[in-house]
């Protein structure tokens, strides 16, 4: 865990590094753009030059009507020109409505009740929810309409706050709502509502808003001296996170809950099969299991973050799962490698190597561990799926899985104590029929009964351990 948390800090410097590299290279094309063009045209002027001090002197002409405009303009003059008048034009934005976090509406239902659709139920989205929990304070704050869309009960999003407005509207909440880190001076405790004033930075829906101010919803457009902005189009989709928990879900138990353990198993267990079987089957299983649990583990390092500031503090169950999440991954996907560097194991009657015995205290052990953690780690995993019904599936299937892993430990058992009793009882067999009949001694000059093929008179059968043939 300590080592992926550096590679992720690590990361994240070489790309700011990058992203200031880049920066840097920007701002030095564009004066030498500006610079070196703006000197070109001036030596390329009809009229003599005196230098390039004047051209950074000579002022543009212009029209003998006292026109402001100039006559000729350069490109860069022009752009800058386009960036002040689109400024200067921006659309203030006056707009009411319920605040909501992004995290309850890609879940799709609310956290603290799970029954409720998130954008059909903003009244009943609690303070706590939206300033309590880091999960939902960590994510980007939208502002959904009041009323529900014509013809449905959706409550669409109308514009996303920006990092300032979402302070704004932090602040606001704790000071009129009722939750835990709240001041607890006022009386919402749901449905927290707010009138946003900004200016749109983009299109899209919801549209972006660079916010100035936030009030209560109390306080009109009008009375501030505003309309009420109504955007054109509104963004009414939620529940992202679903489609992602869900296939996150089956990969993992499909591959940690049934595969993965079933193969540590047949390792243990199946050896008494000849042909080295359990080795053919432990491997062609774990390495299916392996590839389906890193598909649901790059799932969820691309769509889930439970590492945000503040979660460690809490230890959150995400955070807890996402731990140990990794550690299991990590182990998983180490020991195909450590299963190529094993060294080799000792012919018949020689005994274990140093290097050989620590191998497989490391590569039994670690995959133990794994198997057995990895459960513990799915439990927590059913618990996030955020549809009630889903979640009562997903933790039955985990269930049955854990039954399948034992039905699987039982076969396994059975498979192996016939074997070993049909061993003995033929071993017995060929034990009677080896002594020699027509008293206790032999008769002068009889001959000594013949071995059985594999075996000398006084010797355990071939291929047969001492304690295997013990009756």
């Amino acid at each position: 865990y300590f080592m992926s948390l550096m590679f992720c800090n690590l990361y994240l410097d070489i790309l700011l590094l990058v992203v200031m590299a880049y920066t840097c290279l920007f701002v030095l094309f564009f004066f030498f753009f500006f610079f070196f063009f703006q000197a070109e045209d001036g030596i390329r002027d009809a009229q003599e030059s005196r230098g390039l001090g004047d051209v950074y002197k000579r002022q543009v002409s212009t029209q003998s009507t006292g026109d402001l405009l100039p006559t000729q303009m350069s490109f860069q003059h022009s752009l800058l020109l386009a960036c002040l008048l689109g400024t200067a034009t921006a659309q203030t934005v006056c707009y009411t409505g319920y605040v909501m976090d992004m995290y309850c509406i890609e879940r799709g239902t609310l956290l603290d009740q799970a029954s409720l659709t998130t954008l059909e139920h903003p009244a009943d989205h609690s303070v706590h929810c939206l300033v309590d929990v880091p999960a939902c304070e960590h994510s980007d704050y939208n502002i959904l309409t009041l009323s529900p869309s014509q013809g449905s009960s959706t409550h669409c999003r109308a514009y996303k706050l920006d990092s300032y407005g979402k302070g704004l509207a932090v602040d606001l909440a704790r000071s009129v709502g009722i939750c835990s880190t709240c001041a607890n001076t006022g009386s919402i405790s749901q449905g927290f509502s707010a009138t946003v004033v900004g200016t749109a930075t983009g299109t899209g829906a919801p549209v972006p808003l660079a916010v100035s101010a936030v009030h209560q919803s109390s306080v009109t457009c009008a009375s501030l001296g505003f309309s009420d902005t109504v955007p054109t189009e509104v963004n009414c989709a939620q529940g992202q996170y679903q489609d992602y928990i869900y296939a996150h879900g089956a990969l993992m138990i499909t591959s940690w809950g049934v595969l993965l353990p079933c193969g540590v198993l047949i390792a243990k267990f199946l050896k008494h099969r000849e042909g080295a079987l359990w080795f053919k089957i432990h491997r062609v299983n774990q390495c299916v299991g392996l590839v389906l649990c890193f598909i649901g583990f790059v799932l969820a390092l691309y769509r889930f973050d439970v590492f945000f500031s503040g979660a460690k503090v809490d230890a959150t169950s995400s955070y807890i799962h996402g731990v140990f999440g990794i550690i299991v991954m990590s182990i998983g996907l180490l020991q195909p490698f450590n299963a190529i560097l094993r060294p080799h194991a000792p012919e018949e009657g020689e005994t274990k190597t140093t290097p050989r015995l620590v191998w497989e205290i490391l590569h039994k052990g670690a995959g133990w561990f794994a198997a057995v953690t990895a459960f513990y780690v799915m439990y927590l995993g059913t618990t996030f799926v955020p549809v009630p019904d889903d979640k009562t599936s997903f933790q039955t299937a985990y269930f049955c899985a854990i039954a399948l892993v034992i039905l699987v430990l039982v076969g396994l058992l059975l498979d192996k104590w016939r074997h070993d009793r049909t061993t003995s009882k033929t071993t017995a067999v060929e034990l009677h029929e080896a002594e020699p009949t027509g008293g206790d001694e032999a008769a002068p000059g009889a001959a000594e009964p013949a071995a059985a093929p594999g075996k000398g008179a006084d010797d355990e059968p071939a291929g047969v351990k001492a304690e295997d043939a013990l009756c």
